[in-house]
Parts: C-alpha cells; sequence; structure tokens
C-alpha cells in the first residue's frame, strides 16, 4: 500500500508538472497576443494623431473657400444694383416706344427721345442711391 501511494503521489506530481508547463506556454501565447494587440491600439492612435494636421488643413480650405463664395455672392449683388436699374430702363423703353408713337423713331432717324428715356431713368437711379446713401 505504501508502494501504490508513492506511485500515486509520483503520478499527481508528473502531472502537474506536465500541465504547468502548458500553463505556462498558454501564458506567453496570450501575453504575446496581449503586447501585439496593445501594438495595433498604439498604431492606429499614432495614425489618428497623425491625421489631425490634415483635418485642420481641410477645415481651413472648407473655410477660405466659404469665405470666396460669399464674397463672389458680395460681388453679385453689388452687380445686381447696376443691372437692376438698366433692365428697369429697357423695359420703359420697349413699353414707351409701344405706346408713344413720338419714341418709335422709324420715319425719322432722331434718336434723342430714347436718350432722354435713358437719361431719366438714369436719373431716377442716381437719385435713390442719393436718398438711400
Amino acid at each position: 500500500m505504501n508502494k501504490r501511494r508513492m506511485l500515486l503521489l509520483a503520478s499527481v506530481i508528473l502531472m502537474s508538472v506536465a500541465a504547468s508547463g502548458c500553463g505556462y506556454n498558454t501564458l506567453q501565447t496570450k501575453q504575446q497576443n496581449v503586447k501585439a494587440s496593445w501594438s495595433n491600439i498604439e498604431s492606429q492612435l499614432q495614425r489618428r494623431s497623425d491625421l489631425i494636421p490634415n483635418l485642420f488643413e481641410a477645415a481651413k480650405a472648407a473655410g477660405y473657400q466659404e469665405q470666396q463664395v460669399f464674397g463672389d455672392i458680395a460681388n453679385a449683388r453689388a452687380g445686381l444694383s447696376y443691372a437692376l436699374p438698366f433692365s428697369a430702363g429697357v423695359t420703359l423703353y420697349v413699353a414707351a416706344s409701344d405706346l408713344i408713337p413720338e419714341v418709335n423713331h422709324k420715319e425719322e432717324k432722331n434718336p434723342m427721345v430714347s436718350i432722354v428715356v435713358f437719361v431719366g431713368v438714369a436719373l431716377f437711379y442716381l437719385l435713390h442711391r442719393l436718398i438711400e446713401g
């Protein structure tokens, strides 16, 4: 019986030594996996921090483009202040040429009436600019 206990004790010790070797290898494998995962996290963080200046430059470019668009809109509005009275003058001239026969100078080649119409429109525009300031 004593021999049997010794054999049982020896087999338990042998199994625990064998199992501990497998556990150590498993721990080493898991440690390597953790290190690889941490390395992936660090590389992702580095890549993101490298992208921050690009993001800043993109936002800066978008701001510049927006400023340029708003400047173009302001210039278009300024041009509209000149185009609107001109189109109004042309409309008045066409309406006057249909209503007043003197404006329609087909018989005589006298452009004086049409010039007076355009000068009148220009005068109204200048008065409007002076009043509005």
